[in-house]
């Protein structure tokens, strides 16, 4: 599990083999993860159909793929391979992770924490399956314990992996009221009001309930502006929105009080054009 592809940015570094023909399956199979290390998925998918035209059903290159396909954003394609690699070789370690990172990101917390937890007790000082455990401790709610192991992971692996950082949720409401402020300045009538609220993680009702909705790991969503007590939904139309910023996923994915004021910003301008552009069309 060590030295597997990076895929999501937890993944160790990568091995190259330069002895390897370029025109052999295992060496575009290291082309694929070398590829996956570098963000560039897309070249890492196109090289993994290469390879299966050469050794279909190889459980190895069906976990690169996966991981190329959780990384674009397609995690019920990526559980598919999972599952086909899982039946070909149940007793993968590898595999179980990345279906775990699947299984996160389609809101399946419960089965990524009965197969983390599993993992654990065979791989108790593996920085990976408790950095997994935590994000399924926080997106659970329990902060408390998903703090104490990302400090464990942290401790075990410091060249891999870091723990959140922590900024006051006061401070970032106030940053993020001020970027949509100024974006909202920015469109003019386009939308009567824009709002903004910070909140620890996404609502359940959003992401559970099979594999619907958004993921968990979501930093921000646009929101009809909706009166007390009513759930929360994504909006598609409509001139009075919100944007909704989850501060632990947001605290999650930077090292750096800069780095979160660039994502945040980042974040809440995508969101506004996917929205923009459902409106025009």
């Amino acid at each position: 599990m060590k030295h597997y592809p990076v895929s999501s940015g937890i993944r160790g570094t990568r091995k190259p083999n330069p002895t390897a023909q370029p025109d052999r399956p295992g060496r575009l199979l290291q082309q694929a993860r070398n590829l996956l290390f570098d963000r560039r998925t897309e070249e890492a998918l196109d090289t993994c159909d290469r390879a299966l035209k050469l050794m279909p059903r190889v459980v190895e290159l069906l976990c690169v793929r996966a991981g190329s396909l959780l990384d674009l954003g397609y995690p019920e394609l990526a559980l598919a391979h999972l599952d086909s690699a899982i039946d070909m070789d149940p007793n993968n370690g590898d595999l179980t992770v990345e279906r775990c990172r699947a299984y996160i990101e389609l809101g399946n917390l419960s089965d990524a924490r009965e197969d983390l937890t599993m993992l654990h007790k065979n791989f108790m000082e593996d920085p990976e399956v408790i950095y997994l455990l935590a994000i399924v401790e926080e997106l659970s709610g329990d902060f408390k314990e998903a703090d104490r192991l990302f400090e464990i992971a942290e401790t075990t692996s410091p060249d891999r992996y870091v723990a959140p950082i922590r900024v006051p949720s006061d401070w970032l409401q106030k940053e993020v009221q001020s970027i949509v402020r100024e974006i909202h300045q920015s469109i003019g009538e386009q939308l009567e009001t824009l709002e903004a609220r910070v909140l620890p993680i996404p609502p359940e009702h959003l992401w559970a309930g099979g594999y619907q909705g958004v993921p968990p790991t979501v930093l921000g969503i646009l929101t009809g502006n909706t009166s007390k007590g009513e759930e929360l939904v994504p909006v598609n139309t409509g001139k009075s929105v919100q944007f909704l910023i989850f501060q632990r996923n947001l605290e999650r994915m930077v090292r750096s009080r800069d780095m979160l004021l660039q994502q945040l910003r980042s974040t809440i301008e995508h969101e506004l054009r996917v929205f923009m552009d459902g409106q025009s069309s």
